[in-house]
């Protein structure tokens, strides 16, 4: 035991850091002290709903600058995300009053920085804790720190638009994206100026049509405007990186069948596998031989047996009146084999 920290008279442990310990508890008290006189400031002068609305408005449509920054959009898994930037959460806070907002770096790993944002609305005594992180995509003392801050920044916002009540931030977030559209009269200055913008970044006007789905400039809408300003925003604040909202034009592109064609080219139709049997030279046929008598059933016999039998016994009879007439042989002699008549069965094969 370390004898400093002993009182010799009355031999009480004295604590190792007094000065450290009355610190903390005199910052305790001020910190009490001054939410306790907030909190009667707010109850002494409470916020009007309806000059928060027109504050609200005025400052975030006062310029066109400040209107694109009110608002975010960029993709994400196929779906474009949009919503009210950390700028319009502190145009609402400082709109709102009697509004306590803090925001804090809680740390850091090999990836992600982390922070807590907090709002406090002292009139209603309404209380929010909202935490976030962003990326680090650098090891670095400065990344690290810009990582950290943006974090905090988000958290912050988060905050607020929970303590703030979103039906009033709605119609404001609305009219900043009309104000970012523009009209008809200014479309094409503010689709160059976009376009110039961009390729500061290294973004060519090719990956800003792929990134809107449109195939030329002049396909652009006043939507896809408020959609590229929000861009720019999302941008600012951290919520996507280049890459990612810009992806780089493929050289190729796969089609339905899994083939690869050419970006920009239209893709062909494909026949299908009758279609193209259709289109082949079909090769010759061979000729048909010559159908065969139909056999058709009529009793027990067929008309196809009735009628050969016929005719055997035609031959049959004229063969026997040939043997009967004058030169006939007899039954005993060995009958000369024909020179050139067919027998009748030959000729009943040759019938048919």
């Amino acid at each position: 035991m370390n004898r400093d920290n002993v009182d010799e008279t009355t031999g009480e442990v004295m604590d190792a850091h007094p000065i450290v310990q009355q610190d903390s508890q005199m910052a305790a008290v001020v910190s009490r002290a001054e939410i306790d006189q907030q909190i009667a400031t707010a109850k002494r002068f409470p916020r009007t709903v309806t000059q928060f609305k027109a504050r609200l408005m005025n400052l975030a449509t006062m310029d066109y600058e400040t209107a694109c920054s009110c608002f975010f959009s960029f993709p994400r898994s196929g779906k474009q995300i949009e919503g009210p930037s950390i700028r319009l959460a502190e145009l609402a806070a400082s709109a709102w009053q009697n509004l306590r907002v803090e925001g804090r770096m809680t740390g850091n790993d090999d990836k992600w920085a982390y922070a807590e944002g907090a709002a406090w609305d002292l009139e209603n005594n309404v209380a929010w804790k909202s935490p976030a992180r962003r990326l680090i995509t650098k090891q670095t003392d400065d990344m690290i720190g810009l990582a950290s801050a943006a974090a905090a920044a988000v958290a912050m916002r988060n905050a607020v638009l929970k303590v703030v009540p979103r039906s009033f931030i709605q119609p404001v977030y609305e009219k900043c994206r009309k104000v970012a559209m523009g009209k008809a009269e200014t479309l094409a200055n503010r689709r160059t100026k976009a376009f110039a913008w961009f390729a500061k970044l290294g973004v060519t006007a090719e990956r800003v049509l792929l990134a809107l789905g449109r195939e030329g400039p002049d396909d652009i809408t006043l939507e896809d405007i408020a959609t590229l300003a929000g861009m720019v925003t999302a941008l600012q604040e951290g919520h996507t990186t280049v890459e990612e909202a810009f992806p780089e034009q493929p050289a190729e592109m796969p089609d339905a069948d899994g083939k690869k064609m050419g970006f920009g080219k239209k893709k062909k139709s494909k026949k299908s596998k009758k279609s193209k049997k259709a289109d082949k030279p079909e090769s010759p046929k061979e000729p048909e031989k010559p159908a065969e008598p139909e056999k058709t059933e009529s009793g027990p016999e067929s008309q196809f047996e009735k009628e050969r039998k016929r005719q055997l016994d035609e031959l049959a009879a004229q063969q026997d009146a040939e043997d009967k007439g004058p030169g006939a042989r007899q039954p005993d002699d060995d009958p000369p084999p024909p020179d050139d008549e067919p027998t009748p069965e030959q000729q009943a094969d040759d019938l048919f």
